[in-house]
């Protein structure tokens, strides 16, 4: 993702939320289930960022079927 493109940056405590719901489901949902099922709205690009990021740095994967894994 080119980082001139991104309009709004994610807070901590969003990519922490991002984090506990998907360590919490490992393995159960795709990208877009896992946003559809966040406590709080969050902008698609925004949230696209937090998974881009947690892929970049090795917290989670994508499974065969894609379903976020932690890892």
């Amino acid at each position: 993702m080119d980082i001139k493109n991104i309009l709004h940056y994610p807070r901590l405590d969003t990519v922490l939320m991002v984090e506990k719901l998907i360590y919490d489901t490992s393995g159960t949902y795709t990208k877009k289930q896992i946003w559809e099922r966040l406590p709080k709205k969050v902008m698609y690009q925004t949230f696209s960022v937090i998974i881009d990021y947690l892929l970049e740095i090795g917290k989670i994967a994508v499974d065969r079927v894609g379903h976020l894994c932690w890892i």
